[in-house]
C-alpha cells in the first residue's frame, strides 16, 4: 500500500555547478525574488524591493534573512562578484 502523494506546491531552486558537479540549492520564495533581480543585473535596491513585497514578517526578520541569505548565496558562489555601477 501507497500512501497518497501530496498536494502540488510551487517550490524554489537555484541550479549551479560547482567544480564541475551541479548542485542544487532550495530557496524561499523572497531569497528566489532578491537572487532573480540580481541575476539579471538589478540593483540591490531593486532586488531588495522584489524580496521585501512577499516576505510576510516585520522588518527585523526581513533584515535578518537577508543577511543569511547573502551569507549563503556567497558560500555557495550564487554571488561571486559585486560592482558598484555608477
Amino acid at each position: 500500500e501507497h500512501p497518497p502523494l501530496p498536494a502540488p506546491q510551487p517550490t524554489y531552486t537555484a541550479i549551479y555547478r560547482q567544480a564541475y558537479v551541479v548542485r542544487r540549492y532550495p530557496l524561499e520564495l523572497a531569497e528566489f525574488r532578491l537572487l532573480s533581480v540580481l541575476s539579471t543585473g538589478g540593483s540591490l535596491g531593486e532586488a531588495l524591493a522584489s524580496a521585501h513585497q512577499v516576505f510576510t514578517a516585520d522588518i527585523a526578520p526581513f533584515e535578518a534573512a537577508i543577511f543569511g541569505w547573502l551569507r549563503d548565496a556567497v558560500a555557495a558562489g550564487l554571488i561571486v562578484q559585486a560592482v558598484r555601477l555608477a
